[in-house]
């Protein structure tokens, strides 16, 4: 019963959020609209193993819980994604996405500490949150937002060329820890900072440190592809195996 009012629930949000949406006579001129993506697919992968449904402006796409989820033939048009976790809890969170590129990737994730299920999305695609007005319907129900906006490779090229330009690990270190506190970064990119340090000790040092600002902490492991030494990699490994 539980599953069915929420699953009514997704179908009239994203009727509300519709209606809510400016007329056509009211958006950007074509000239001032970026090149339209038409067909664009989007991926949702589960982070560690959760299984959930996903909606598409109000249609079910999957009929039972997976772990992947792939969604094609989406345009340039706002679209309302629902995401229905149902394991390792229900839970369920939404966002508005415009599609930048032909195919697009994301992920689920449920964060344990807060009991909350998360969108991982490529920063470029997120849009404005179109949630409808709580007044519309009854506000207990209203679903919670938690989309994470993580950093693109390109802005993450600008902070790496930065690293380039210092002379020492020291002031290599304060840098990347102040981008890496004030970005959403994915652990491919806190790799691609710890690259540019030239001993490993200080390597180890802003790995241990960037850790709890990763947004991807379950692919945290890569990190150790920056070291030469098996013993540097499993000092990494046990630091993080034991967070």
């Amino acid at each position: 019963m539980k599953k069915l009012l929420l699953y009514a629930l997704i179908l009239l949000s994203g009727a509300a959020a519709m209606a809510q949406r400016p007329h056509d006579s009211q958006r950007p001129h074509a000239s001032q609209r970026p090149m339209p993506v038409e067909n664009a697919t989007l991926v949702l992968t589960a982070s560690m193993g959760e299984r959930f449904v996903v909606y598409v402006d109000g249609d079910r796409v999957n009929r039972n819980p997976q772990q992947q989820v792939v969604v094609n033939n989406l345009n340039y048009e706002l679209h309302d994604i629902y995401v229905v976790l149902t394991s390792p809890e229900d839970k369920i969170t939404m966002a508005t996405i415009r599609m930048a590129n032909r195919r697009e990737e994301c992920r689920v994730r449920f964060d344990r500490k807060h009991n909350r299920v998360e969108l991982i999305l490529p920063e470029q695609i997120a849009q404005q949150m179109q949630v409808p007005n709580p007044m519309e319907r009854h506000v207990m129900h209203q679903p919670e937002v938690h989309v994470v906006q993580h950093c693109s490779d390109q802005e993450v090229d600008q902070m790496v060329a930065a690293l380039k330009n210092e002379r020492f690990d020291s002031t290599r270190e304060k840098l990347a820890m102040n981008y890496v506190k004030n970005h959403s970064l994915l652990a491919a990119h806190i790799l691609r900072l710890a690259q540019e340090f030239d001993f490993d000790s200080n390597k180890k040092e802003f790995l241990k440190e960037a850790y709890p600002y990763c947004v991807d902490p379950e692919n945290y492991a890569v990190v150790v592809s920056c070291f030469t030494f098996s013993s540097d990699k499993e000092a990494i490994l046990d630091f993080i195996s034991h967070r």
